[in-house]
């Protein structure tokens, strides 16, 4: 009984282990452009729900930076 209970544990095991994907995303949701933001982040979040969170079959972690409008001298370096 011991092994079967072992066993039947083993897959949770290595599921707790997987790591989440991280990705980063730059984009305005603040400033004069957060509407096209919120927008965005509007279609990452349904996108993600209908593929249960995951990517590949793992957790999926967005990572926002806001930038919030034109900021040409920030381009040029």
């Amino acid at each position: 009984m011991g092994l079967l209970a072992g066993t039947l544990a083993a897959p949770s095991l290595v599921l707790a282990r997987v790591r989440p994907l991280r990705i980063g995303v730059i984009g305005s949701w603040s400033g004069p452009y957060a509407g096209g933001g919120r927008q965005f982040d509007a279609g990452m979040s349904v996108w993600l729900a209908a593929h249960n969170q995951q990517i590949a079959g793992r957790p999926v972690e967005l990572l926002r930076r806001d930038v919030p409008g034109s900021a040409p001298e920030q381009a040029r370096r």
